[in-house]
């Protein structure tokens, strides 16, 4: 396949817009990032997750992000860059030397077919697997992270808030804490305090429910206020820590491979695979709807189209979510998908083009006129 040859103007415009293109993403990046790092850290903090799985789920988040990130991305860039041509005089420029505006439409173009293909694979192979992968690791977090999750030191309570745990020291390769402390209260009343020299936790087979073994301690069984309390000494004890199955994964409609939601006719697949098939059409659209959408007036302000174009990112992506919404209710046509909302923005685009082309000559009904005064 050959490259396409462009002009010195258009390649001038095309890696304006690329290095806009970049600088917006990193900063969508870092905000989607610093929102998704102070909620994992904030369950890493209070021992609900361990440690260990913040970074993979960073980075599988971020691949995760990229499918809404990506087209509003695009969309900024391109605006910003044509105002900023603008702005500076330089599409009048360009427009005196014979260059049409609609010639700029070539490298766009293939901007937005590449970013299309990315997204493509993106959207129908990686990022199904990677939220399979978030899953199964906040699942496992979740089961590991009664004992092994909980900083040496202090105090943490149990995920369901009947049970509080101390650890004097903990050994993160073998899994395992040393001088561990256990308060279990019951249902009736009566509360267990465990005292033992050190415990592990393992995943029960057949119910895998996840147990937490004590080694060489004491439990005091009785109800506060009340002196009969029963003292046990024990070489090894268990404790139910949390309920669920063994090996489980939360295998979700938006983790299932493309061919699988190909294959299906349950409403959610549905919803899911037009869902997937909009991040490979919202790419192309936004970066052809930039051109027009960034053109400024002589005293406009170069941001105001920009605030224009997150407003009509924000109503897209919400009438997307409301399309998949009634396909998984059955509330439309799966053969409709969500095309009707693309339709609606490729007649914005329609319309945006039909202005760019009309506004030199004073609109339509001006060349009408012009026409039958000839």
């Amino acid at each position: 396949m050959k490259q396409p040859k462009f002009t010195i103007i258009e390649r001038y415009f095309m890696s304006d817009v690329l290095r806009v293109l970049l600088a917006v993403t990193l900063v969508l990046a870092l905000i989607l990032l610093s929102n998704k790092l102070t909620r994992y850290l904030k369950n890493a903090a209070t021992g609900d997750w361990p440690s260990d799985v913040i970074l993979p789920l960073m980075g599988l988040s971020t691949i995760a992000g990229l499918v809404q990130l990506v087209p509003m991305a695009v969309f900024l860039a391109v605006i910003m860059a044509v105002g900023r041509f603008y702005k500076d005089n330089e599409m009048t420029v360009i427009s005196s030397c014979g260059i049409s505006q609609f010639q700029l439409y070539r490298p766009l173009g293939f901007v937005a077919l590449t970013l299309a293909l990315m997204m493509g694979v993106l959207s129908f192979g990686v990022i199904p697997h990677a939220k399979r992968a978030i899953t199964y690791l906040i699942d496992r977090a979740e089961q590991t992270s009664e004992i092994t999750g909980i900083s040496p030191g202090r105090f943490q309570e149990s995920n369901d808030g009947r049970r509080v745990i101390y650890v004097e020291k903990a050994d993160d390769k073998s899994s395992s804490v040393e001088k561990i402390f256990v308060l279990s209260r019951r249902k009736d009343g009566t509360q267990d305090m465990v005292v033992a020299e050190s415990a592990y936790q393992q995943t029960e087979e057949g119910t895998g429910d996840t147990l937490i073994y004590l080694n060489n301690g004491h439990r005091y069984t009785g109800t506060p206020g009340v002196t009969n309390f029963r003292v046990a000494r024990f070489e090894q004890h268990w404790i139910r820590a949390a309920e669920g199955e063994q090996n489980s994964v939360r295998i979700e409609y938006e983790s299932k491979p493309t061919m699988e939601l190909l294959g299906s006719d349950h409403p959610f697949d549905r919803g899911e695979f037009h869902w997937r098939l909009a991040m490979v059409v919202s790419p192309l659209l936004f970066t052809l709807i930039g051109l027009p959408l960034g053109r400024l007036g002589q005293r406009e302000g170069r941001y105001g189209r920009v605030m224009a174009g997150v407003l009509i990112y924000l109503i897209y992506f919400k009438l997307l979510q409301v399309g998949q919404i009634l396909i998984e209710n059955e509330s439309m046509p799966a053969w409709i998908g969500l095309w009707w909302v693309h339709l609606g923005l490729a007649a914005y685009l329609a319309w945006s083009m039909y202005q760019l082309s009309f506004v030199k000559s004073g609109g339509l009904w001006a060349r009408i006129r012009l026409a039958r005064a000839k």
